[in-house]
């Protein structure tokens, strides 16, 4: 299985500074503090998938909160860039400027992408009446290898922002903590299953009730058929089933690509977590998928080590700590191979927030 991505350094994404990670493995896992930027650096390496994509940008700018009002627009897409002091020699408005500088390492050719943006006027956002036209005008850079290029772009809440997958870099796939889990599996399950033969799923579920030995969509409604009982809807299953047959779909998406997943262990109960565990490291195996994630569950660290020393591929497994220092401006990495990671939790109870 190939490392697509190796590397990954962030100078400027919402509240992370001048991060690098090196020597990413093919599953990568990302804990620490609450607010350490353990979500911020799944969604940088999806905005690295298409970076030339403005309208991509702010999909994933917007993704942590379900409904934007047009009001709140504005400072939700501005919570992404790091706030630069006006210079008056460079700034003849004063207005404030906004920057945003990643990179990321992918098969051995840099991908960077710089943002330099500023608030085409200034506002008052507690005005109900306000017009949201022309908020945000910026410069987008980006240099894939040694190739680079600019673009130019102006930004108001009543863009459509079409996603043009036709940019991408490589095939990335993020499955964010609030997605919904049953309408995203009815939305994408029909387009998967053109190109993956159903067993893939049938075994996911299989995890939860082994007497299952089908699964079918009819009318927008997916329905589990099962050995001993009655054919029933997903809907009428738990959470983690729904959460589990989400998953083993992005994943088929994400074939040779990147999958993130934030949040792996949410809606899965811990006794489903070993196997739901084995089933990802052998699926994205043999899809060429390299993944990352996030935890808050030291339970669900314990799992996946255990399991992939069960498979005999600690080496492939990366535990990467997120800290923040507020002093210095600054986010560190810690990483640990898998067998070093799995050591710690076994003889020092190494905790996940350090």
């Amino acid at each position: 299985m190939t490392k697509h991505i190796t590397e990954l350094n962030i100078k400027t994404y919402r509240g992370i500074s001048n991060l690098k990670i090196k020597d990413f493995g093919e599953f990568n896992i990302f804990v620490g503090d609450n607010n350490c930027g353990k979500t911020s650096v799944l969604e940088v390496l999806k905005i690295l998938s298409q970076p030339n994509d403005i309208g991509s940008i702010i999909k994933v700018a917007l993704n942590r909160k379900n409904k934007i009002k047009p009001k709140d627009f504005i400072d939700t897409v501005l919570t992404i860039f790091k706030k630069e002091v006006p210079n008056e020699q460079d700034n003849k408005n004063m207005r404030d400027v906004y920057t945003l500088e990643v990179s990321c390492l992918l098969k051995n050719k840099w991908i960077s992408l710089e943002i330099f943006s500023e608030l085409s006027k200034e506002f008052d956002f507690s005005d109900d009446n306000l017009d949201f036209d022309s908020l945000i005008n910026g410069t987008l850079r980006v240099t894939n290898d040694t190739v680079k290029s600019t673009n130019i772009f102006t930004l108001d809440s009543r863009t459509r922002f079409n996603v043009d997958t036709t940019e991408e870099f490589y095939n990335c796939v993020f499955m964010p903590v609030n997605v919904n889990l049953y309408n995203s599996c009815v939305t994408l399950y029909p387009e998967v299953i053109k190109t993956e033969k159903k067993d893939l799923f049938i075994q996911v579920l299989k995890i939860f009730d082994k007497d299952i030995n089908d699964i079918s969509i009819i009318e927008e409604m997916i329905w589990i058929h099962h050995k001993n009982k009655e054919t029933m809807p997903l809907f009428s299953y738990g959470s983690g089933m729904q959460k589990a047959l989400l998953m083993s779909i992005v994943l088929v998406m994400a074939k040779d690509g990147v999958l993130l997943i934030d949040e792996i262990e949410t809606a899965l109960h811990t006794l489903a977590l070993q196997e739901v565990f084995s089933f990802l490291i052998k699926a994205c195996k043999k899809m060429n998928v390299q993944l990352f994630s996030t935890t808050h569950s030291i339970e669900a660290l314990d799992k996946l080590l255990l399991t992939s020393e069960s498979y005999g591929n600690l080496n492939e497994i990366r535990v990467i700590t997120l800290k923040k220092n507020e002093k210095l401006n600054k986010t560190t990495a810690r990483v640990l191979l898998g067998y070093d990671a799995l050591d710690d939790r076994k003889n020092y109870e190494m905790e996940l927030r350090i």
